[in-house]
């Protein structure tokens, strides 16, 4: 009850600190109700809400202009591939692999309207509004014909997402978009950025950021198995060989 009060005074305070902010300088602030997301032994993915708030004057538009907004949400990098399996002489054997450099572990993409509304006819293909364009700039070796594949892949694990109705305008000038993150959602930074279009130009962009991490004590677990392998590897083989012996005199008995 009180987690859930809080969030909704933190909430608050971002919508009024989003209001309220010098937005002058480029007429969009986007602002964050969860800039962590701690991961534990029992986390089962989480949603948070992303903010926005719109300043009409920064860029001389007329009071009573339609806006449309456009957000990526990008994860950390990862290097990852894509096999195909299939049978020669009875043996299922890997016939195809694609490899991908850098490719984004969470990809998402939300808007208010659908982008082929939002966008003049031929500005709707930009790279970072495709999560096919994506995965194809991130494509490193073998047939190309697996990308969609890739795609078909995230999408059902749900960390690749396009939502044409994930941005809800709140008012005239401010919005609100919500992020779904899986239980098995990478740990690190991520970037979040905002479009603003108006009559299908782009007006401006802005960017904010959240952490990922693993917290408590899988943690330590983590950061012992990365920074101190030797004995993280030791510390292991001795509680499995005390647990077999432990079990041994238990059952003797």
């Amino acid at each position: 009850m009180f987690s859930r009060l809080r969030k909704t005074i933190a909430a608050t305070l971002l919508i009024i600190a989003a209001a309220t902010a010098p937005v002058a300088a480029q007429g969009l602030v986007l602002a964050n109700s969860d800039p962590v997301v701690a991961v534990h032994s029992n986390f089962a993915g989480q949603s948070f809400t992303l903010f926005g708030a719109i300043d009409p004057a920064a860029h001389n538009l007329p009071a009573d202009t339609s806006y449309d907004v456009v957000m990526v949400i990008k994860g950390p990098p990862h290097d990852q591939r894509v096999s195909m399996k299939g049978r020669e002489l009875g043996v299922v054997l890997t016939t195809d692999m694609t490899m991908y450099k850098g490719v984004p572990s969470y990809y998402a993409i939300l808007s208010n309207r659908p982008l082929n509304v939002i966008l003049p006819e031929g500005l709707n293909e930009r790279p970072d509004f495709s999560l096919l364009r994506v995965v194809e700039a991130s494509h490193l070796s073998g047939p190309q014909e697996l990308n969609s594949e890739f795609v078909r892949i995230k999408t059902k694990g749900g960390t690749y997402s396009e939502n044409a109705m994930g941005v809800v305008f709140l008012s005239r000038t401010g919005f609100a978009a919500r992020i779904s993150l899986p239980s098995h959602v990478s740990n690190g930074l991520y970037i979040a950025q905002a479009y603003l279009y108006a009559n299908g130009e782009l007006i401006t962009e802005t960017t904010t950021r959240f952490a990922v991490r693993t917290e408590g004590f899988e943690r330590m677990l983590v950061d012992s198995a990365r920074n101190h392998s030797l004995l993280y590897g030791l510390a292991a083989a001795f509680l499995a060989l005390f647990t077999g012996w432990l079990g041994g005199v238990v059952f003797r008995r």
